[in-house]
């Protein structure tokens, strides 16, 4: 049986992630939750920030697919090892033009809970690296 932290991730991933169903923001997010990304050129640092994330992904990629490859909890923690793909045919990303080329990154993501929801999010990922797919 899936606890509800990974439930709560699980809908993350699928619903927000991969099909832009902001929606979801209230019900998932503590209203003071932080996030810290690798992606430096983005200020990522909150729900909005993560929001605004999502929509640049949405705008810049069609075809976007989230596998989650491991989804692992420990007490307040879950740990999930996300595959995601998608192809550049919306608008320029990080400078680049979209040439309808597909690419594929990882992503480590550790979700921490308070109270039943989301208050701190740390994602560690290869997309600076994988964006050579898309020149």
């Amino acid at each position: 049986m899936t606890s509800k932290k990974k439930q709560i991730v699980e809908t993350l991933v699928y619903e927000v992630f991969m099909k832009n169903r902001v929606e979801y923001y209230d019900t998932l997010f503590r209203k003071d939750m932080k996030s810290h990304q690798t992606l430096e050129e983005l200020d990522i640092n909150d729900v909005d920030g993560l929001r605004q994330l999502n929509m640049l992904f949405h705008e810049c990629f069609s075809h976007v697919e989230f596998e989650i490859e491991e989804l692992i909890e420990s007490g307040n923690n879950v740990f999930a090892l996300l595959k995601i793909s998608a192809i550049h045919d919306g608008e320029k990303f990080m400078g680049m033009e979209p040439k309808g080329k597909k690419f594929t990154f990882d992503s480590y993501d550790i979700f921490y809970f308070e109270r039943g929801l989301i208050t701190f999010h740390k994602s560690i990922t290869n997309i600076v690296q994988q964006l050579e797919m898309l020149k």
